[in-house]
């Protein structure tokens, strides 16, 4: 018959291994045990987490555990809604009820991927201070926009806009929001 125990993570443990041990508190002894994830999720359960640990064919020496920490989840889900988080810094990815999913990062987020990306949507909308763009822009359909644009760089040609009046090459009249410094 197998043991199973509330118990909790005292030393999260070295997760470079195959099988990272842990060390937990369970009935007033302190042991190791292989924290158990589901299949493509990982991590390294903060100390005082919530354990769930079975010792595998009543043998103490052989356990394994479920982590929670219901301390440092988030609140406020509504029924049918999942998250994936790092509870620690408090980004989340929440999967909501009507379909939309949240990023909410606490920092930076980086995607590299070996060949392209696509984002298919109706509008996208980015607000940012500053969008940086290295490489190369090609578009496709209409550009719209206010204020003023500016090619950048030594050398960069006024852009014409419709209505300008252009002469050899020369803009003669109008484009007064465009500029080359």
């Amino acid at each position: 018959m197998s043991l199973i125990n509330n118990s909790a993570i005292k030393n999260p443990g070295d997760d470079s291994l195959n099988s990272p041990l842990s060390q937990i508190s369970a009935k007033f002894r302190i042991s190791n045990s292989y924290i158990i994830w589901p299949y493509g999720m990982g991590g390294v359960a903060p100390v005082d987490s919530f354990g769930i640990t079975f010792s595998i064919g009543s043998d103490a020496g052989n356990e394994a555990t479920i982590v929670s920490a219901p301390h440092l989840r988030p609140k406020g889900l509504k029924p049918g809604e999942v998250y994936v988080s790092n509870l620690v810094t408090k980004s989340i990815v929440k999967f909501k009820a009507d379909g939309t999913i949240e990023i909410d990062s606490k920092n930076k987020i980086t995607i590299n991927a070996a060949g392209e990306i696509t984002i298919d949507a109706p509008v996208l909308t980015i607000n940012a201070p500053i969008i940086n763009m290295i490489g190369n822009v090609v578009l496709t359909g209409d550009l719209t926009g206010s204020g003023k644009f500016d090619m950048g760089g030594a050398g960069s040609r006024r852009v014409a806009r419709e209505g300008d009046s252009v002469a050899g090459g020369v803009i003669t009249s109008g484009s007064d929001n465009s500029s080359t410094t």
